[in-house]
């Protein structure tokens, strides 16, 4: 096989993938945030994990992405959110 020639395994292609790719995030966001809110409970880094979950959700889901943007605009430029700056600039 010539390594030139483009192959129909590419991640980018396979709407399979596409919606395994969708399935993880949002099963991961969505455990991100049970475990954040649990851990505002008890000890434990709760808001970071809440933060992290909704990154995660927000790469596939609106209303997270959203939440982000008003977060963002909340806290402004103190605190660094890894997800929320990419996500402004694609749109």
């Amino acid at each position: 096989m010539d390594p030139s020639e483009p192959t129909n395994n590419s991640s980018e292609s396979s709407p399979v993938w596409r919606q395994v790719r969708r399935a993880g995030a949002i099963l991961g966001g969505t455990v991100l945030v049970g475990a954040g809110a649990i851990m505002l409970l008890i000890p434990g880094p709760g808001i970071p994990a809440i933060l992290g979950g909704l990154v995660l959700l927000s790469s596939e889901v609106v209303w997270a992405r959203m939440l982000l943007r008003k977060v963002r605009e909340r806290v402004g430029n103190k605190v660094p959110l890894p997800g929320v700056a990419k996500l402004e600039e694609e749109e």
